[in-house]
């Protein structure tokens, strides 16, 4: 009980790290309103709602209890009408999206001329980490894994198909642990170290039709996985300020002129 309430913690510590860093660009003005994708649980939602903002939140799978109201959405059709929004925001939902062509159409569509959108994205300082984490961790995980657990399934099933069908999904799932394990829809996690870094990220964006207005390094050092949450903070800093950060907040002007430029993910 006490690991959890350690975890979820750590959570919320990262969350806030990242929307202070997400606040600090929005326009000052209070008078605008604010589209958030992925808004999981309404958290960051119902920060940026106590500051005075005019805010919708949107997922695809919401979670409950909620902090802020975040209607169920999808990400690559979104059920607003264009040109509505001053600013849209989101943490570490690029990764997750598959159709990103018509998740930025979207975005483009919703958001006013000119408008902002400000993403924070995992960087590869953090893949790395994580990665490193996930392979100390193998043993421990595959010793867990192989302990006999209690079945009620009838052990003379004549059902073969679906005891291959098991055999294969466990051996798909040990292949994904040992060599895929990719955070997103990336193949592997060696394309997220590489398509993770400031210089992919920037390229991504430019290629959707948005000019890049500032790019800046998140405040700590941390990884996907809990491992020594709430420690280390200063040091979590000192290596974040000196390149090793574990998001990155990317600000961006959606460019009218390039509204039909559709480039390559």
């Amino acid at each position: 009980m006490r690991q959890n309430e350690e975890k979820k913690k750590w959570y919320y510590f990262k969350r806030n790290a990242e929307l202070e860093t997400i606040i600090n660009h929005l326009p000052k003005e209070k008078n605008i309103k604010i589209l958030e994708i992925g808004g999981w649980d309404g958290y960051m939602a119902k920060k940026v709602h106590d500051l005075g903002y005019d805010i919708i939140s949107t997922d695809l799978n919401p979670k409950y209890p909620q902090f802020f109201p975040v209607s169920v959405g999808n990400a690559s059709k979104l059920d607003y009408e264009s040109d509505q929004f001053d600013v849209i925001f989101t943490a570490h939902l690029i990764v997750e999206v598959r159709d990103v062509d018509s998740f930025f159409a979207e975005c483009r569509r919703v958001l006013k001329p000119n408008g902002l959108m400000i993403h924070v994205l995992p960087t590869t300082t953090w893949s790395i980490v994580t990665n490193t984490w996930h392979y100390l961790l193998l043993p421990k995980f595959f010793i867990n894994w192989m302990r006999p657990k209690n079945s009620t399934a009838d052990a003379n099933s004549s059902d073969n198909n679906l005891e291959i069908q098991k055999q294969q999904s466990t051996k798909d799932k040990i292949i994904d642990i040992l060599f895929l394990h990719p955070i997103g829809t990336n193949p592997s996690f060696l394309h997220d170290i590489f398509c993770f870094t400031k210089r992919r990220w920037k390229k991504v964006f430019k290629n959707k039709g948005f000019d890049i207005l500032n790019v800046e390094d998140g405040p700590y050092l941390y990884s996907g996985l809990y491992m020594f949450p709430n420690k280390f903070l200063r040091l979590r800093k000192f290596l974040a300020t000196n390149g090793f950060s574990g998001a990155i907040c990317l600000v961006l002007k959606n460019n009218q002129a390039a509204n039909n430029q559709i480039g390559n993910f």
